[in-house]
């Protein structure tokens, strides 16, 4: 439901959308509805430290490290969650 919610929200795409549709595609293991979700973050040129990391977290839960390493190497602002998601 919550990614049914995202696919209307898509348009306006704001940080809380971003965060709960990456939260359900972790949860539901949703590789590849996760991937689009990034892409619109990259599309729309968001560096939320939050997203960023939520996005670290979600590439972490699918055993993608080579892309939450990389994600984490571009983030300008690394924070104490960034650092410990990285580390889980």
């Amino acid at each position: 439901q919550a990614l049914a919610i995202f696919d209307r929200q898509l348009s306006i795409g704001d940080q809380i959308t971003f965060t709960l549709a990456l939260k359900a595609c972790t949860k539901l293991n949703d590789y590849q509805y996760g991937i689009r979700i990034h892409q619109q973050l990259s599309l729309k040129a968001i560096e939320d430290p939050y997203l960023q990391t939520s996005l670290i977290h979600f590439y972490m839960q699918c055993h993608n490290i080579d892309q939450a390493d990389k994600i984490f190497s571009t983030m300008k602002n690394k924070t104490v969650y960034a650092y410990g998601t990285m580390f889980k």
